[in-house]
């Protein structure tokens, strides 16, 4: 089993802002398959789909962001999965708006979610996409700016990239980091030509 797990805030004052896109991009993976998010027994919503015999578990926290590891600890102790096992989805300050970076492992730059995942799990070595979201216009106006919405010339850009960021998590679930790292290649291929390879699930409708 692997799990996609979307960092994010619980509650609707937080569903539309920049720090829940990670929620973005796990429902829009979810919306694609049959089945209902259910609540289990530790602090997360999950949603289990089949893909080519394979189970793929999609997470959502109902803790707050800084406390994401909590959920995450839940889910290993409960499915017996490794770290390597889960794909984080995460927003990006120092990533412009729309862009991915797909990672082995590393540091939280900053971000209190993965900080809260580095000291449940134990470990900097869980793979993340990360999902820019724009700069603060200042030092002081982080907060603000993580728990705003996007700003409608933002919103175009947020969509493809949500979409985009679904199909390498679902590749993620289906083949691991390795497939989730060739349909990233993909997408760093379509975002410099804007013509998808042929037969890459981004030149899919």
């Amino acid at each position: 089993m692997r799990v996609i797990l979307g960092i994010g805030n619980p509650g609707s004052t937080y569903a539309c802002t920049r720090h829940n896109v990670g929620w973005f991009v796990v429902d829009a993976l979810a919306n694609a398959h049959e089945g209902c998010w259910e609540e289990a027994s530790g602090p997360y919503r999950e949603k289990r789909l089949s893909l080519g015999g394979d189970f793929l578990l999609l997470v959502k926290p109902l803790t707050y962001v800084n406390r994401t590891g909590e959920a995450a600890l839940a889910v290993c102790e409960r499915y017996s999965v490794a770290p390597s096992d889960f794909l984080i989805v995460v927003d990006d300050i120092h990533l412009p708006t729309g862009e991915l970076r797909l990672r082995q492992g590393g540091s939280s730059g900053g971000h209190n979610g993965l900080c809260s995942l580095e000291l449940g799990l134990g470990t900097q070595k869980v793979p993340r996409l990360r999902i820019g979201i724009g700069a603060p216009p200042h030092l002081g106006a982080l907060v603000g700016h993580v728990l705003s919405s996007f700003t409608p010339e933002e919103e175009p850009r947020i969509r493809e990239a949500v979409r985009d960021a679904a199909v390498i998590a679902e590749a993620f679930g289906r083949g691991g980091y390795a497939e989730a790292a060739t349909v990233y290649s993909q997408w760093r291929e379509v975002a410099a030509s804007d013509h998808p390879p042929e037969g890459s699930p981004l030149s899919e409708p």
